[in-house]
């Protein structure tokens, strides 16, 4: 399996291909490795790393570098595609596992913005099913800026698909809200 850090992409008029196999198996372009333009529906430049929604149910990751933003960027505008910064909810799922102490209005902030698409049950119940996935983190990985849904899907250790899809809804939420 490719290294999940290592995701190398090409960019072309109206595709994006995996130089690499696509580091997640459950993914609908594992085994393809191309993303015409016309499957997606916006691009993303707030989650680690960048992200791309296709078909209005899946999120890809693509490598963070400065190349890839700016050709990405060039590759949206050319197919008249949104680049969108939404909310980051499994970032906000995730801010009890950095290694970071939050100020009470940045705790505020988070709470407001996860209630705009969980119930506070809802919110306890997915951060302890995350929980035994992500504490390794402050045990071994002691990341202190950001997690999110690519570090929870690398760092499950056997990563079923309904786990892989289960974070797609997720992660979906501020997209279909």
């Amino acid at each position: 399996m490719t290294n999940p850090l290592d995701i190398q992409v090409k960019i072309e008029e109206e595709h994006i291909f995996f130089v690499k196999e696509y580091p997640f198996v459950h993914s609908s372009v594992f085994r393809s490795s191309i993303i015409y333009a016309s499957e997606i529906n916006d691009v993303c430049f707030n989650t680690f790393p960048y992200s791309l929604i296709i078909n209005n149910n899946e999120i890809l990751f693509l490598e963070n570098s400065h190349r890839i933003r700016e050709e990405l960027i060039s590759f949206a505008k050319r197919n008249n595609l949104p680049m969108i910064d939404r909310d980051d909810i499994w970032y906000l799922l995730t801010t009890p596992f950095l290694d970071t102490k939050f100020e009470a209005g940045e705790r505020t902030e988070i709470a407001s913005k996860l209630q705009r698409y969980f119930t506070k049950g809802e919110v306890r119940s997915t951060r302890w099913k995350i929980g035994t996935v992500l504490w390794r983190n402050l045990f071994f990985g002691q990341e202190w800026a950001y997690l999110g849904q690519f570090d929870y899907l690398r760092l499950k250790l056997l990563l079923s698909q309904s786990d892989y899809w289960w974070s797609m809804r997720i992660a979906l939420r501020s997209y279909n809200h």
